[in-house]
């Protein structure tokens, strides 16, 4: 049976590089395309 449900928190990050270096190499994720989300008026 495969993933019924996937629970997911949010964290804040200084660099998207270092988050998707987390995520690949401990849950082999990968990341299809990188946006800035927030721009926290910079």
């Amino acid at each position: 049976m495969g993933i019924q449900k996937l629970e997911h928190v949010g964290v804040v990050v200084n660099s998207i590089d270092e988050s998707a270096a987390f995520y690949g190499k401990v849950l082999g994720m990968e990341l299809k395309a990188s946006k800035t989300l927030h721009s926290h008026g910079t």
